[in-house]
């Protein structure tokens, strides 16, 4: 909770340090993620964060800020 201001200010959803890299992209198909990260406990709404995701924002900056924070 205390960094959450701090990542208010500073955060850059565009920087580069950011972006996903092909080999991670790789490495979470290979453990086949997608199966168990349901398992994950989510703790958005605490944050006003829906888990449910409009998949037409995936490609706005704020949709990441807000994920991120």
């Amino acid at each position: 909770m205390i960094s959450r201001p701090i990542t208010k200010i500073n955060f850059n959803p565009n920087l580069k340090i950011f972006k996903t890299p092909q080999w991670e992209q790789k490495l979470y198909k290979k453990i086949k993620i997608e199966k168990w990260k349901v398992l994950i406990p989510d703790f958005g709404n605490m944050v006003k964060f829906k888990k449910k995701v409009d998949m037409s924002n995936v490609k706005n900056a704020e949709f990441y800020l807000r994920f991120f924070i």
